[in-house]
């Protein structure tokens, strides 16, 4: 029997079933069938009233409520299906808020649909931030000796060397514009008139621009200064030491004004002057060697004084991060778990200013999935940890970018095996705006600056790629 005859006995004998015997055997036929079956049937026998598109006959409150579920790539390729699709996505203000906040921008204070096209392209561009192959290199000779610190302002980068010298290049116009001669350096920054340097030969200096040469000297400590802050407002200096003190300096003469034994009893590692209060006090963070930080303050008193009143006392191995709104961030081990891994980064603000300073919790936030880090800086939304993991073979270095809110790593950037070599200082971040959250004015160009060596290179985003 060839297939003619086959399919004309075989439609008699369907044509004599019953309707539910013809139901079953279709059924089974179905099953049968393949994507080309399945297709042809759609295309020639389902009734244009089964393709319904649901979104046109749905109200828009109901189609709004799926439209949130939607993941950025599923909402991007829902605003190609047709235009009512596109108007739909577009519209739903609520969805683009949650895009937002999920890819890390500063949410506009509001968002209307003619936002959305630019909100669309920025959230695109994020996705795609911290790609390998969007880095770029440029390799600078910063000195003819090993580089042991680095400080970044604007587009001035400070170099401290093992030749006790201080290059200030111009990393904008790569150009070398100052080299003052200084001493061994732990800690360093400046603004437009002056250097400010903690040295390990047990002081600390302010360095001239203008001259290039030594303004003030603060003599006093018995072992090596690791930290230095400067109140150009009451012309104060402040130091913490390897010999457990802080004292407290005249910035023009050089005398000392106070030193306090009773605060810290590990190396002082960090020292930084944070509010200006009634009756000249002054409110300070410090930090140690032993995981204690601590926020006190003293009463500046032209005969010595040592007395201090200790407001708050937080442990950490971790420094302090300060920021401009009276307010600071630090990282501690979680109170609910036993694990020294499982840790949190923690906002504090500081009030009560005009009477005994308080301190508020802002918000608590853990740090999942990162062990064995480094903090290297961190902003509102954003933290950079640096990380060390090891291979099947090597020891490798990472740049990790933690989405603070989200408690979750937005990118994993890895730090090239050849400038991880060797005795260096940290790597330092480049552009630091965006740590708050993106915008469109805050894209960061200079991602991060690591060393090897005498050679200091900047990591840039490619153009094509900035946030």
């Amino acid at each position: 029997m060839d297939f003619k005859d086959w399919l004309e006995s075989t439609k008699g004998r369907f044509s004599s079933l019953c309707d539910k015997e013809k139901t079953e055997t279709l059924h089974h036929l179905l099953e049968l069938c393949g994507s080309e079956q399945l297709s042809f049937l759609v295309q020639v026998y389902l009734p244009t009233t089964c393709q319904v598109d649901f979104f046109a006959v749905l109200p828009n409150e109901l189609s709004h409520k799926i439209i949130n579920y939607l993941d950025v790539s599923s909402a991007f390729n829902s605003r190609l299906v047709n235009k009512t699709w596109n108007r739909l996505v577009t519209d739903c203000i609520s969805l683009w808020s949650r895009l937002i906040w999920e890819a890390g921008m500063r949410q506009p204070l509001k968002i209307t649909r003619n936002h959305v096209h630019t909100l669309a392209k920025r959230i695109s561009r994020n996705r795609h931030m911290a790609d390998r192959k969007s880095i770029r290199e440029e390799i600078v000779k910063a000195a003819n000796v090993n580089v042991t610190y680095l400080y970044l302002n604007g587009n001035m980068l400070a170099i401290g060397g093992e030749d006790r010298f201080v290059y200030i290049w111009n990393i904008r116009v790569n150009e070398l514009e100052k080299v003052i001669a200084a001493h061994s350096i732990a800690d360093l920054n400046f603004d437009k008139e002056y250097l400010y340097t903690a040295s390990y030969d047990n002081s600390a200096a302010v360095w001239s621009f203008a001259t290039e040469s030594m303004y003030c000297l603060y003599a006093g400590h018995i072992n090596g200064v690791m930290s230095i802050d400067v109140n150009r407002e009451d012309n104060l200096v402040l130091t913490g030491s390897a010999d457990y003190t802080v004292k407290v300096w005249d910035f023009h003469s050089g005398h000392m004004l106070n030193s306090f034994s009773n605060i810290h009893f590990g190396w002082v590692k960090k020292v930084k002057f944070l509010e200006k209060l009634k009756g000249d006090r002054h409110l300070v963070i410090s930090s140690d060697a032993k995981g204690n930080i601590f926020i006190w303050t003293f009463q500046f008193e032209h005969n010595w004084s040592n007395e201090v009143d200790i407001l708050k006392h937080l442990q950490s191995f971790v420094s302090p991060i300060i920021f401009n709104d009276k307010t600071f961030c630090v990282v501690l081990k979680s109170a609910e778990s036993t694990k020294c891994t499982d840790e949190s980064i923690n906002y504090f603000s500081i009030e009560n200013l005009d009477t005994r300073p308080t301190f508020k919790l802002l918000k608590s936030k853990r740090i999942r999935n990162i062990k064995d880090k480094l903090l290297i800086d961190a902003g509102r939304r954003f933290a950079v940890f640096m990380v060390n993991e090891l291979d099947a073979i090597n020891l490798q270095t990472y740049f990790y970018i933690y989405d603070i809110d989200r408690e979750d790593i937005l990118q994993r950037i890895q730090v090239p095996k050849d400038r991880c070599e060797g005795v260096a200082p940290v790597p330092i971040l480049g552009d630091r705006d965006w740590l708050d959250g993106f915008t469109d004015n805050n894209q960061p160009n200079l991602l991060f600056i690591s060393v090897e060596r005498q050679f200091v290179t900047l990591h840039y985003l490619s153009h094509n790629n900035k946030v």
